[in-house]
């Protein structure tokens, strides 16, 4: 299989991350509640804010929404800004995600770490992103003339 010199890929959660982090912190504000009691009142505040601040609806917008095209060459584009991704990203079969740096004297790139689920993007583009992922830019590529395998 022939690789292409870029991917265009949708980022953001898809919705089961989304069901997800709300299942999970429905059941954390349940568990406070049952406990609500036995809290003294300094730690019943600060857990309050911190499920106020991890609340999943909490600062999502349709920036978080976004697309993000990633080069062999190991530059990335995301939101109109030029990047560096370094592969070996956090990945599995549902979701990756990518690490992106500034380039050298750039201004810093507005999200470091970009989500892209599967569900979101094509099979192609997808299964294209694992293997750029572990093989990062600079490694050899299989499939790839030069190659020993």
């Amino acid at each position: 299989m022939e690789q292409p010199a870029s991917i265009e890929l949708r980022t953001g959660p898809d919705r089961q991350y989304r069901v997800a982090a709300t299942l999970l912190w429905l059941l954390a504000v349940t568990n406070m509640l049952v406990y609500a009691e036995v809290l003294a009142w300094p730690w019943l505040v600060l857990a309050l804010l911190l499920l106020a601040v991890l609340n999943p609806w909490f600062g999502s917008s349709v920036e978080a929404e976004s697309r993000v095209q990633i080069f062999r060459d190991g530059s990335a584009i995301t939101r109109q800004q030029h990047g560096r991704w370094q592969g070996h990203g956090w990945s599995n079969r549902w979701a990756t995600v990518l690490r992106l740096h500034a380039n050298p004297g750039a201004q810093p790139v507005p999200a470091a770490h970009v989500l892209v689920c599967a569900s979101r993007n094509s099979a192609r583009d997808y299964r294209h992103l694992l293997v750029w992922n572990r093989f990062p830019p600079g490694a050899a590529i299989p499939g790839t003339p030069g190659t020993q395998l």
